[in-house]
């Protein structure tokens, strides 16, 4: 199974590993410049009001980036099992037209994938940012802490062909389940 449903996603998989590398580089770039140009931290004792802010956002993203990726990870699945994703895929790739085609699920489900973890990474991403701001303004060792913690997060979302063809098997399963529990229409 590995070996079928892999090969057709290395494409993907590398695409997808060059734009969360250049997320997560983008926030360690900062923060080495937010080290650099910060000046030197206040204690740990100290909690500006803007950093409390911020350590808000990033919680709440944090509970955000638990829920939206999936609930658009549920709602394209419900598209595809019901035919209702209006599907197109990219020039030259042959991909069977019939939406109950194993190989044309296999393709959704790894576009949806790489939506999902862009979706994902980019909530990090904001969200380290904002961060490293309120270092630049603030000083607070606090924002650093957090900025740290969201690109070690960002850093986990690189994808590996293993992961992509994992996550694919159990969505199809999720499928199969789905559609075994819906009522025919």
């Amino acid at each position: 199974m590995h070996g079928s449903r892999v090969n057709p996603l290395v494409g993907l998989v590398r695409t997808l590993q060059i734009i969360i590398v250049a997320i997560t580089l983008g926030c360690v770039f900062f923060f080495g410049i937010a080290l650099l140009a910060g000046g030197s931290p206040i204690g740990f004792d100290e909690l500006p009001p803007i950093t409390l802010i911020a350590l808000g956002f990033t919680a709440v993203v944090a509970v955000a980036r638990c829920i939206v990726p999936s609930v658009f990870v549920a709602r394209a699945r419900r598209k595809i099992r019901e035919g209702t994703w209006n599907f197109q895929p990219k020039a030259g790739a042959k991909i069977p037209s019939d939406p109950d085609n194993p190989k044309t699920i296999i393709y959704k489900l790894a576009q949806v994938f790489m939506a999902r973890t862009i979706l994902a990474a980019a909530m990090l991403e904001g969200a380290a940012f904002f961060v490293l701001v309120t270092y630049l303004v603030a000083r607070s060792p606090w924002s650093l802490v957090a900025a740290f913690i969201l690109i070690i997060a960002l850093f986990a979302h690189i994808p590996t062909p293993n992961r992509v063809s994992l996550w694919i098997q159990d969505q199809m399963k999720l499928l199969d389940e789905e559609r075994a529990l819906s009522p025919p229409s």
